[in-house]
């Protein structure tokens, strides 16, 4: 099969604002031609116009404060990366509607190396239907489920409503499995949804989240980073990298690895500190707060 023949059995979809990067953008709510509240994304994929309201995005076209303002979240940009180089179908699927400038709205991602040439923007404030953003975003998801014999199905998104509406979808694409993830405010992803169990069967279970800190990454500039695998898009094998930096061997005592001793009190963290102290320091980012993020993690009785 010529390359050009290729058709990828995953479709891949990620959701941007809080998902993929964190902003301050602010989207307004009108009534009779007045601003009467603001709504940063995270308000807004949860806010529920009423009668006589309408949203305006006038903010979210701003390409210049997008590009020199978002902070990405690392394990999902090299979650992303990693899709795009294993070959499956990537898209993004945003409440946003067109950029005031489509280059440097791209140039946001192409700087922590991501291809965008090969990743598709659909933008869901560009529909004229009078629904919610999570039914827009349905009718995306829906036409490109139309358009290839797809295998699986996964979704990354901070909006609950916007997985439900995914999760729906299954029951019109019975050959396709279905797999939701729902990325926290912390920068935290964590299981919502997969084929063959029902939604309330999937609540019931403890969730696996992944926990990430912020601080330096890979790929310069400073967000929200940890070790992140994820089955569902790596293979089905059930051991896939997601590509994220890898906390499985972190040196936290003098001593652990005697290549790199003393990694926390080089960075100046009493080990012995208690998890309130250690949750300040974490604020601080770069190594440090990485450090102090996980030990105040393991103090109280998390994972990593």
């Amino acid at each position: 099969m010529r390359a050009s023949e290729f058709q990828p059995s995953k479709l891949v979809i990620f959701d941007i604002d809080d998902t993929l990067v964190y902003t301050q953008t602010k989207v307004n709510v009108i009534r009779d031609g007045q601003v009467t509240r603001e709504l940063n994304s995270h308000e807004f994929t949860h806010y529920k116009l009423q009668d006589g309201e309408q949203f305006d995005f006038e903010n979210f076209r701003n390409a210049h404060d997008f590009f020199h303002n978002s902070k990405p979240i690392i394990p999902m940009m090299n979650q992303l990366k990693q899709d795009i180089a294993t070959g499956n179908k990537v898209v993004m699927v945003t409440a946003r509607a067109d950029f005031d400038d489509r280059e440097l709205f791209l140039d946001t991602f192409r700087k922590y190396g991501v291809d965008m040439g090969k990743v598709h923007v659909y933008r869901a404030g560009n529909m004229t239907q009078k629904v919610q953003t999570e039914e827009k975003k349905k009718i995306i998801i829906r036409n490109l489920l139309n358009k290839g014999n797809y295998t699986k199905a996964i979704m990354y998104d901070d909006a609950e409503p916007n997985l439900q509406s995914f999760v729906e979808l299954k029951q019109e694409y019975p050959q396709t499995k279905f797999y939701a993830w729902h990325v926290s405010l912390e920068g935290e992803a964590s299981e919502y949804h997969r084929t063959n169990e029902t939604l309330e069967e999937r609540r019931k279970k403890k969730r696996k989240p992944r926990h990430a800190a912020y601080g330096p990454g890979l790929y310069g500039g400073y967000g929200y980073y940890a070790n992140y695998a994820n089955s569902d898009s790596s293979g089905d094998a059930g051991s896939g990298d997601g590509g994220g930096e890898s906390i499985k061997n972190e040196n936290f005592a003098d001593g652990k690895n005697p290549q790199d001793k003393g990694d926390a009190k080089r960075h100046g963290i009493n080990t012995k500190a208690s998890v309130s102290s250690l949750r300040k320091t974490a604020k601080q980012g770069g190594r440090k707060g990485q450090l102090a993020h996980w030990m105040a993690n393991m103090k109280s009785g998390k994972k990593k």
